[in-house]
């Protein structure tokens, strides 16, 4: 977070409830390191088998091998996962949807400035024929909380166990995919939950990690 954020948070919410914001934060970024973890052999494996060898298909089974990893992968910010994988596992499709947490630059600020909170997100993984082409891996964010919108939701909404949250982040992010199919699409929203609301723009946002621009739900704060 850039020094006018971190000060804007530490003068308008109190201390307990960003503090409880971002141990949030830190649950979530220690689930994606070990989700990592769990994957990154079986991932490696595939990537090195495609490098060292492009004129082979994959091996028998090295397909099925990588979608059993990351299903068993740890799935407490896990909202949605699906594999498809031909019979004899060479190739196929992985879908995931999660929270986790991440850090973001929204265009219209100065440079330099960014904020971190719990980002929704699908990650894609395609391998879609036996003939030996190159996976695809797609990181698509659809909606972002932000650390300041975190600590008002502890501060207004009360506590909530992680699950909750996570839950109204799907609502979230339902709300924002049907806005955008709307044919006077909006630029606000809001999010009813049984504590309040959650407030936030249509943004384009980029992603430090990725590099990429996306527009995004960008939850800006939690209203009584």
């Amino acid at each position: 977070m850039s020094s006018r954020h971190r000060e804007a948070v530490k003068q308008m919410v109190p201390r307990q409830f960003v503090g409880q914001a971002r141990l949030l934060l830190q649950r979530m970024q220690a689930e994606e390191d070990a989700h990592m973890e769990a994957v990154k052999p079986s991932l490696g494996d595939l990537f090195n088998r495609l490098i060292r060898h492009p004129e082979r298909r994959l091996r028998e089974g090295q397909f099925r091998a990588l979608a059993t990893a990351w299903k068993a992968a740890p799935q407490r910010y896990r909202l949605q996962f699906c594999a498809s994988v031909e019979p004899r596992g060479r190739w196929g499709t992985v879908t995931e949807v999660r929270v986790g947490s991440t850090k973001v630059h929204k265009l219209a600020w100065e440079p330099g400035n960014f904020e971190h909170g719990a980002c929704l997100h699908s990650l894609d993984l395609a391998l879609p024929s036996k003939r030996l082409t190159a996976p695809t891996l797609r990181y698509t964010p659809v909606c972002h909380v932000g650390l300041h919108a975190l600590a008002r939701r502890y501060e207004r909404g009360g506590d909530a166990p992680d699950a909750v949250l996570v839950a109204e982040m799907r609502l979230m992010a339902q709300g924002f995919l049907g806005a955008c199919k709307e044919a006077d699409a909006r630029d606000t929203l809001q999010i009813d939950t049984k504590g309040g609301r959650w407030s936030g723009d249509f943004a384009n946002m980029e992603y430090p990690d990725t590099d990429d621009v996306d527009l995004v739900f960008f939850v800006r704060t939690f209203l009584d």
